[in-house]
């Protein structure tokens, strides 16, 4: 077999192996509510795919200045920690969260994202040198990011981030659903407290 017919095969075995591991990730999605379930069973899968040593969730706040660390797995960063809230102004997060599309940030000295990125500049002197930040779009709504670093320079690649937007839209899709289940709960809880109130008074006026 020569070059050109192995790397022909390579890619598509490549792909073969992203689609499935795709789809794995759409049937996790879609089997539970629970959202840290899903960020635990999505991140197993990921890994097979993109090489990272720490992943953060990122949600956006009610105010949208800031967000909230929602889940975070690998090495530790006392930079960023899980239910931490930061501001979004100078972050990877307040980037993709304005332009709505991903972005890889890979600077060869940390010294080069000093003022553009303040916040990230933290995390890369604490050794992680790469990071690939991806939107969470759930009804044309940015409602936070996934974030993916490397203790390695230059880790990521076009292709990683393109694999990286995908897998960030099945994620919103898992969180709005987990939400809205969530409301929908607290709706149904404050429903019934309301009927039982309302009989206890209607008892009360019957003994009366």
């Amino acid at each position: 077999m020569d070059d050109s017919s192995l790397r022909n095969q390579m890619t598509v075995e490549r792909l073969a192996e992203e689609m499935a591991i795709i789809a794995e990730i759409g049937r996790v999605v879609s089997s539970t509510l629970d959202i840290n379930q899903v960020f635990e069973w999505v991140d197993a899968e990921v890994r097979k795919l993109i090489p990272y040593d720490r992943l953060l969730v990122n949600l956006k706040k009610n105010d949208g200045d800031e967000f909230v660390v929602v889940y975070a797995s690998g090495v530790d960063n006392p930079a960023r920690r899980l239910t931490d809230s930061y501001p979004s102004q100078g972050t990877a997060t307040g980037v993709v969260m304005n332009t709505r599309t991903g972005i890889l940030i890979q600077p060869t000295d940390a010294e080069e994202i000093k003022d553009l990125y303040p916040n990230l500049y933290e995390t890369f002197k604490a050794g992680l040198r790469s990071t690939m930040s991806v939107p969470l779009i759930s009804m044309n709504e940015v409602i936070g990011s996934m974030n993916f670093r490397s203790e390695k320079l230059k880790a990521y690649t076009e292709q990683d981030l393109r694999m990286a937007e995908k897998i960030g839209m099945q994620i919103a899709g898992a969180i709005a659903n987990a939400r809205l289940f969530d409301d929908l709960s607290k709706t149904e809880k404050a429903l019934r407290e309301s009927e039982e109130r309302l009989r206890d008074i209607m008892f009360s006026i019957a003994d009366w």
